[in-house]
């Protein structure tokens, strides 16, 4: 029922939730495997805290990026 679960590395899976709609997963992993790879890379690169997340608003926005410059 869940094997698209299988597609993702399981930190992936332990840090989003994610949803697959129409075998999305399935698809891009299989086709666009270059592409699936970088939204991969890109989710383990995402870091957010909750503090980041509550802090009162405001501009300007002070972006996170933990990944590669």
């Amino acid at each position: 029922m869940e094997e698209w679960k299988s597609l993702f590395p399981k930190d992936i899976i332990r840090n989003f939730e994610i949803l697959n709609y129409n075998h999305a997963a399935e698809i891009i992993s299989q086709s666009f495997s270059d592409e699936f790879q970088d939204v991969v890379q890109a989710l383990r690169a995402f870091k957010i805290t909750i503090s980041e997340m509550t802090k009162s608003g405001g501009f300007p926005i002070k972006q996170t990026w933990y990944g590669k410059k």
